[in-house]
C-alpha cells in the first residue's frame, strides 16, 4: 500500500528495466523493511501501555 508512495518499483517506471528476477528483490526489501518498522512500532506501543499500567498499579497499591 505504501510502497509506491515511498519509491516506485523499477517495473513501474515508464522506461525502467527490471532485473533478471523481475524486480522481486525490490519488493522483498520493502516487505522486510515494512515488517521491521511495524514490529518496532508495535513494540514501542506495547511497552508504553505496559509502563502506564505499571504506574497505575503502583499508585493504586500505594494508596
Amino acid at each position: 500500500m505504501f510502497k509506491k508512495a515511498l519509491r516506485p518499483r523499477p517495473m513501474d517506471l515508464p522506461n525502467g528495466t527490471a532485473n533478471a528476477t523481475g524486480g522481486h528483490d525490490v519488493d522483498l526489501s520493502y516487505a522486510v523493511m515494512f515488517q521491521l518498522r511495524t514490529a518496532i512500532l508495535l513494540l514501542i506501543v506495547i511497552m508504553a501501555v505496559l509502563g502506564n499500567l505499571l504506574v497505575i498499579v503502583s499508585v493504586m497499591r500505594h494508596r
